[in-house]
């Protein structure tokens, strides 16, 4: 197993994939467990709500391999809660409607590499960006699968991805590098965010609780805290001028020689 998902909106539901391994997709409210065995785990009598079947054969005959990278639901938060996006470590895209049947209506060649993750705009379901084992984000056209843009995050292999707030207009991102570089979408391309995080970051999440929108000023917390801090008076010291002149005189005698 490569990928486990949960159902945004309802977590009863979630869905599996990996090599080999096809979408499935459980609702643990349904699941029927056999009598209780001391010599082996409790497994489920009966099937997945939803298991995917493989594409047709290619032009050859051949059998088409299975490898499930990544998985996410689409219009959640909507009636229409049935289809299933999914990324294969073969470049391709591909979309179920779980009431529709059981293959992909949608099979995207998107890459030739393997697409390792990807992630859906909130403010657009159509609007998908993936990324492979280099680092560079796509951005695609889920209705055509067609390639709108190129971002060359520069973040090495990229673990994780997220797309901020509900007009998704910034994309996080999460790399073997180390670092969390946060990119401005749209027409005005360009990175207004990094930081070097010293571990392996394996997820990133966006608060949308805090508004992305403005300047932010990252050292508004080190000004609050000298302002709390009170304030010590130190008595003026008089100023010697005697030894002033003195020190002035024998600078001055130092430099003709």
């Amino acid at each position: 197993m490569c990928r486990m998902r949960a159902q945004p909106g309802d977590l009863s539901k979630f869905a599996v994939g990996g090599v080999e391994e096809e979408l499935r997709i459980w609702d643990i409210n349904k699941v029927k467990f056999k009598p209780d065995n001391e010599d082996a785990m409790n497994i489920p009598s009966n099937h997945a709500q939803f298991v995917a079947k493989n594409v047709d054969h290619d032009e050859l005959g051949l059998r088409q391999p299975v490898w499930v990278t990544d998985i996410q639901f689409l219009n959640s938060g909507t009636a229409d809660t049935t289809k299933v996006a999914i990324s294969t470590g073969y470049g391709q895209i591909r979309i179920y409607d779980t009431n529709a049947s059981k293959q992909p209506i949608h099979n995207y060649e998107i890459l030739t590499n393997p697409i390792t993750n990807f992630a859906i705009s909130p403010a657009n379901q159509n609007q998908m960006f993936l990324t492979d084992n280099t680092g560079v984000v796509t951005e695609i056209d889920l209705r055509t699968g067609i390639s709108l843009s190129t971002y060359n995050v520069d973040n090495g292999k990229i673990t994780s991805m997220a797309v901020a707030g509900d007009r998704g207009t910034h994309l996080a991102t999460v790399g073997l590098n180390r670092k969390l570089i946060v990119y401005r979408l749209g027409k005005k391309k360009e990175i207004v965010y990094q930081n070097y995080l010293k571990q392996n970051m394996t997820k990133v999440l966006w608060d949308n609780s805090i508004s992305v929108e403005g300047e932010v000023d990252e050292y508004s917390h080190i000004n609050d805290l000298w302002g709390t801090m009170d304030t010590t008076a130190y008595p003026v010291q008089p100023c010697n001028l005697h030894s002033i002149y003195l020190f002035i005189t024998a600078i001055t005698i130092l430099s003709t020689f």
